[in-house]
């Protein structure tokens, strides 16, 4: 009996796949920069420098806002694919920086595998987003100031910002459980609403008008329609029309929060 009668399985093990740890990195590369918010077009380039970096001219990359998939072809013509989901999340400039120029510094110098996977595991530590008190001081500032630019005066703009501060811990507590974008939208401009209300009712502000259109600019999906745009303009029509449908999502997320509290005060 030969050594391969012995294993009947043995004519049917897959052979060695192409560049196992490359694919892993490069896929692992897309996803976290996705998950940090980068823009589809920067994905894309960041794999693909990635795996030319080594030598590999046959790869393909493919990116969408909530998925990664790379593949290559070895000598051999035996191929590999690598696929990431890529969950619900926002933008960490921090992050995105970080994993951008790590991008950058293997498509110039190309060092190691185990060196990128180390640099990575080291990235992988850096704090998520900004500390709760930085968040609340940024999101109090930005509706201030919107509301001082939609008209408001100094009384509207303090309003405001104690709209934005309940925005945002509105926004902390439903991240924490977890809730989507929409539900979470419908929430916060509920909630502003109804601020805003008491506020004025208060005296603190003036202008009703000028205070929820300030505070609401934070919930507006700015950032989701420009790259919505810059994909379309491109010549992305997976990721570009997906986005656009996602920011008017939240735009009527926003209509529909502010609106029933709006109905219910004027039904009082």
């Amino acid at each position: 009996m030969t050594a391969k009668d012995s294993d009947p399985n043995q004519g049917n093990r897959p052979a060695e796949e192409p560049d196992g740890q490359l694919l892993d990195l490069a896929a692992e590369l897309g996803f976290r920069l996705s998950l940090a918010g980068a823009e589809v077009d920067r994905v894309e380039e960041s794999m693909q420098r990635f795996l030319r970096a080594y030598g590999v001219e046959s790869g393909e990359v493919f990116a969408i806002t909530n998925c990664v998939m790379v593949s290559l072809t070895d000598k051999e013509g035996r191929s590999s694919t690598r696929i990431r989901q890529v969950p619900n999340h926002g933008t960490d400039l921090t992050r995105l920086m970080a994993y951008n120029a790590l991008s950058r510094e293997v498509a110039h110098t190309a060092p190691s595998l185990e060196e990128v996977q180390a640099r990575m595991e080291e990235l992988a530590q850096l704090p998520k987003g900004y500390p709760v008190p930085v968040q609340l001081l940024g999101s109090a500032v930005g509706a201030g100031a919107y509301a001082l630019f939609f008209g408001g005066g100094i009384r509207d703009a303090v309003a405001a910002g104690l709209c934005g501060v309940a925005v945002g811990l509105c926004n902390l507590i439903l991240d924490f459980l977890e809730t989507n974008q929409f539900i979470r939208t419908i929430v916060g401009g509920a909630v502003l609403t109804l601020c805003a209300l008491a506020l004025v009712n208060l005296g603190v502000g003036e202008s009703l008008d000028a205070v929820i259109i300030g505070a609401l600019m934070l919930l507006v999906p700015g950032l989701i329609f420009t790259n919505a745009m810059r994909n379309i303009l491109t010549g992305n029509l997976i990721s570009g029309p997906n986005l656009v449908i996602q920011a008017l999502l939240i735009a009527t997320a926003i209509a529909l929060g502010t609106g029933f509290v709006l109905s219910l005060a004027g039904s009082f």
